[in-house]
């Protein structure tokens, strides 16, 4: 073995060098389709299966414990519900519908496929993923049990690539002629196109990542503290949550002023990728792939149904629901590049501002499915 599972060092070097060199792989055609994520997760994966690093270690449980932990209010600083509501408009709505079919492909998958004991928590899970974004599935995935890294990355894994192939999918879609057609009967005026507006970079400012970091984790000890209190510690990430939201809304300044709490929260998520990238089981991963794959597969076929047949009868043009439905399942980077892309850029602030919405409410989902359906 390369590392032991007591050289805590060279672990925790090894997790951030595999983060550096997938997120630098995006540069590339191939990396950017994969994403980061995904790549971490493969990496870290065939070095354990090849016994140069452990599937288990103190330093990983660390990483499990409180780097996702940590990493959620910095994802939620940003989050302000009246600059949400306020400049969304009408794709809030459509939004909303897109994560409605979310919830029924959910329910419909788990009754259709079956996927053994797995399957409540890998609905959950799913469901913050297909409603927020990783960093949802994440969390859920801790309230409700789902930490055995082989499950946890079969999962992930049929979550992932049904969304990527969903994401191709979308990204063809301008290209037919019904598309279009639809498009020009249902969109409602919109003011002249304006080029998409140049977004603040967030910068590597110590002080304020600092600021954030320390912030981030007095949230989690609060957070903790009062689920402890209330006999409800396995709900502790979902009082961070709030207390998140609470935070992003009462101090909205202060928080939007913040650079580089974003930046640092997607890393902490990266590492923790990593980890269960390396204790994955190669051989039970590919035994349940399969029917997990089918399980995704009917929750977006469910969502896409709903999204897209409930929404021309409630009159969205078919712009805003391909955007709406790419901000609820892949969330805001994607949804506000399918609108750019195309050209409508009146779509990109409010593509990401959903697909923050979905950061909100993806957690409380995945758990709410979790209690309606164990």
């Amino acid at each position: 073995m390369l590392i032991s599972p007591d050289n805590h060092l060279g672990l925790m070097a090894l997790l951030f060098a595999i983060v550096g060199v997938c997120c630098w792989s995006e540069r590339f055609a191939w990396g950017s389709r994969a994403s980061a994520p995904v790549l971490v997760i493969l990496l870290a994966l065939v070095l354990s299966n090849l016994g140069l690093i452990p599937r288990e270690a103190p330093s990983y449980a660390f990483v499990s414990e409180y780097f996702v932990m940590a990493a959620i209010p910095l994802l939620l600083f940003k989050a302000d519900l009246r600059l949400i509501v306020g400049e969304t408009g009408r794709l809030l709505f459509a939004f909303l519908l897109a994560a409605g079919g979310t919830v029924l492909g959910v329910v419909t998958a788990f009754f259709l496929v079956p996927v053994g004991d797995v399957a409540a928590q890998a609905a959950a899970a799913i469901t913050g993923g297909y409603t927020g974004g990783g960093m949802n599935f994440v969390a859920v995935s801790k309230v409700v049990g789902l930490e055995d890294p082989t499950r946890f990355a079969v999962v992930l894994g049929a979550e992932a690539s049904v969304g990527l192939a969903y994401l191709m999918l979308l990204s063809a879609m301008p290209a037919f002629a019904w598309f279009a057609r639809w498009d020009a009967s249902a969109a409602p005026a919109r003011p002249a196109e304006e080029p998409e507006p140049q977004q603040a970079t967030d910068g590597p400012d110590l002080t304020h990542m600092g600021l954030a970091l320390g912030l981030s984790l007095t949230v989690c000890a609060v957070g903790t503290w009062l689920a402890n209190l209330a006999g409800q510690p396995r709900f502790a990430i979902l009082a961070i949550t709030l207390i998140a939201i609470a935070a992003a809304n009462l101090a909205r300044r202060q928080m939007q002023a913040l650079k580089g709490d974003f930046t640092l929260g997607m890393l902490l998520l990266y590492v923790f990728f990593g980890v269960f990238g390396a204790g994955v089981d190669l051989v039970s991963m590919l035994r349940q792939a399969p029917l997990l794959m089918l399980f995704a597969f009917v929750i977006i076929a469910v969502h896409a149904t709903v999204a897209f047949g409930l929404g021309r009868l409630f009159g969205f043009s078919a712009r805003e629901l391909a955007v709406a439905s790419n901000a609820c399942v892949l969330g805001p980077p994607t949804a506000a590049a399918l609108a750019a892309r195309s050209g409508w850029h009146e779509l990109v602030t409010p593509g990401i501002l959903c697909g923050i919405f979905g950061y909100l409410i993806g957690n409380f989902l995945g758990a709410g499915v979790f209690e309606l359906l164990r």
